[in-house]
């Protein structure tokens, strides 16, 4: 009999002990992350007077001067680019647009050839006035490997280096 009574109390001890880890366990663990701060949208608008250089997708040609790109950065309408030189984008196409972002008004963009007032609204009120632009155009073969073209022709890249002609 005595060794029956020993079982049952080792297994009473065991279990105890048991039970305590468990309970300590639950109890020191990292508490579950909660929400620090409520979701809110961030503030995607450019400022007037900041120079920019992005790279992002251009989703309409507005005229040979003008076209609107997009990206997560960005305002959710897209941002208005214009240029003084003509340029050749195409829709879907990459770009890296350098320049500085300018508020302008309805008269100053119809010499870029924008004449819808909306364009430069859903861009925030201003636009980049682009000093460089490069569009991204596959090469010819297999792999469809993205190559950099130089538009605005003010530019010329000389190895890494860009000057200013």
């Amino acid at each position: 009999m005595p060794a029956v009574v020993h079982r049952s109390a080792s297994l009473a001890r065991r279990l105890a002990i048991l039970v305590t880890v468990l309970v300590l366990a639950g109890c020191s663990g990292d508490p579950e992350p909660e929400t620090t701060a409520a979701a809110s949208e961030a503030d995607h608008r450019l400022r007037a007077g900041t120079d920019v250089t992005l790279t992002a997708v251009v989703t309409t040609v507005v005229s040979g001067n003008a076209f609107l790109i997009a990206d997560a950065d960005l305002p959710k309408q897209g941002q208005l680019v214009v240029s003084d030189t003509q340029v050749t984008v195409r829709v879907t196409g990459l770009v890296t647009v350098s320049g500085r972002v300018e508020a302008l008004d309805q008269t100053a963009l119809q010499r870029y050839g924008v004449s819808d007032p909306q364009l430069l609204d859903r861009s925030g009120g201003v636009a980049i006035m682009a000093t460089a632009i490069r569009r991204y155009l596959p090469e010819a073969d297999a792999h469809h490997e993205l190559r950099p073209t130089v538009v605005d022709q003010r530019f010329r890249i000389t190895g890494t280096a860009v000057q200013r002609k």
